[in-house]
């Protein structure tokens, strides 16, 4: 799994700069029930952008991750909420 993420990462950033988009946005992981060793392998695979669906998981991730990566330039959103479906 944590081989995955890096080819996962590098494939789309392979994308993002053949399409010259690095000015165009930002790239997003969704952390949504992920372990901290994956967060981690994202991190050091250059993701410092990660997206959470609640705040309580995204306020407990943001502690466990900082108190094992010590110099951690970790940024975390939540969301916005979705429009209810329309029938």
């Amino acid at each position: 799994m944590l081989e995955e993420i890096k080819k996962n990462i590098n494939k789309i950033n392979s994308g993002i700069r053949l399409e010259n988009l690095f000015d165009h946005g930002t790239l997003i992981a969704v952390s949504k029930k992920k372990e901290y060793e994956l967060i981690k392998e994202a991190y050091h695979n250059g993701i410092r952008d990660f997206g959470e669906n609640y705040a309580q998981e995204l306020n407990e991730k943001v502690t466990t991750v900082s108190q094992r990566l010590q110099q951690l330039h970790l940024k975390a959103a939540l969301p916005a909420p979705r429009a209810p479906n329309k029938h």
